[in-house]
């Protein structure tokens, strides 16, 4: 029988780490110098901490998993900018070029 661990949101995993570590909201803010509603805004998701509030997060929880987790985050989104990116340039190669009669303004 396959046993499988339940996916938890970015800030889900903030939240257990702050949690195992014994801080509430308002010490955890203190903490990393910012206030009770972004630990909140940050745990549900609502916005996102820098990789740099991550590293602190990770040292004051004494959680190093976490950078673990923002290199995986930061990897999947630099995934999803590549194919945009490659989307675009493959729309930009389909356009016509434009000739001195039909030159685009700059």
């Amino acid at each position: 029988m396959t046993t499988t661990t339940p996916t938890l949101s970015f800030g889900k995993w903030l939240r257990e780490a702050r949690e195992s570590a014994g801080y509430k909201q308002g010490r955890a803010a203190d903490a990393l110098g910012v206030s009770h509603a972004m630990i909140s805004f940050w745990e549900t998701g609502k916005r996102k901490p820098s990789v740099e509030q991550v590293r602190k997060m990770a040292r004051i929880y004494d959680a190093e998993w976490l950078l673990a987790l923002v290199r995986d985050q930061i990897e999947a989104e630099v995934t999803e900018l590549r194919q945009k990116i490659n989307d675009r340039e493959r729309i930009l190669s389909e356009l016509p070029v434009a000739t001195d009669r039909y030159r685009l303004a700059a």
